[in-house]
């Protein structure tokens, strides 16, 4: 699936600015809030994986204790600031990446991440591959499109990724982008997402796919309750493809400059 289709919808992201999903959390009196924490909306990303250390996603404040606590924080990861990828990730690998399981939600200080992974096979929780980077390059569209946003991203490919983004309370939109290749009409992540829509009360954004196969048989773009987004790159875009997906029902911009795993 293409990552830059499923860039949310920039109107819907930067419209739900300031806005928490539904849930049974309470919410904190006005002077439990930081003085200076702004409004927000939460999004999930679920995909590959995401590069905590990368400049886009610094974050010059602290998250409040009771949003860390609201999203089901088990597990805080100082991060390296310094050096490349793999200097960070070898100083850092002892005190975090090799103890987080599939049952932890990291919060990364000093970055808008908080992370988990529900990818069994993945050799580092919830951080990109490094060569791969699309998650990264999600999260980096959604930053795009709602500065504010606070990131719950979850490493994986699966119904239980989906449902580990939709069971929080404070998530306010799930974006998913991947799927059968070529829109082949098969079972994919359609339950999961109708749970999170009707009974969790998300907003689910699913990317078309790569093609220009029709959005509406896909399993992550087609359903009545997900809002399937296609890309459109002009002539002369050095893209891969000039329309992902066809009959969608956003078609967003396929020429963003998104981070890239470094």
């Amino acid at each position: 699936m293409s990552s830059a289709p499923l860039m949310v919808g920039l109107f819907l992201m930067a419209s739900l600015s300031g806005c928490f999903g539904e849930g049974n959390l309470p919410m904190p009196a006005d002077e439990e809030i930081e003085e200076k924490f702004e409004s927000y909306s939460v999004v999930a990303p679920v995909d590959t994986g995401i590069n905590v250390y990368h400049d886009r996603f610094r974050l010059n404040e602290t998250y409040p204790d009771w949003l860390i606590e609201g999203l089901g924080v088990t597990m805080t990861c100082e991060l390296t600031q310094e050096g490349t990828w793999q200097e960070r990730y070898e100083a850092d690998k002892a005190d975090c990446w090799d103890l987080i399981t599939q049952e932890d939600i990291v919060y990364f200080p000093g970055t808008r991440i908080i992370g988990t992974s529900k990818d069994a096979s993945t050799n580092i929780p919830i951080l990109d591959d490094p060569n791969d980077g699309h998650g990264t390059a999600v999260t980096g569209a959604v930053l795009d499109a709602n500065p504010d946003a606070v990131i719950f991203f979850v490493e994986g490919f699966s119904d239980e990724a989906v449902r580990a983004a939709a069971n929080q309370p404070l998530v306010d939109i799930i974006t998913t982008s991947f799927g059968p290749i070529g829109s082949v009409p098969v079972p994919g992540i359609e339950d999961a997402t109708k749970v999170a829509v009707v009974e969790e009360n998300k907003i689910h954004t699913g990317a078309s796919d790569n093609t220009p196969s029709p959005a509406i048989q896909d399993s992550t773009a087609g359903p009545p309750w997900s809002i399937g987004v296609s890309g459109y790159a002009e002539e002369g875009d050095d893209q891969k493809e000039t329309m992902s997906g066809s009959y969608p029902d956003v078609a967003a911009d396929w020429t963003q400059n998104l981070p890239n795993h470094d």
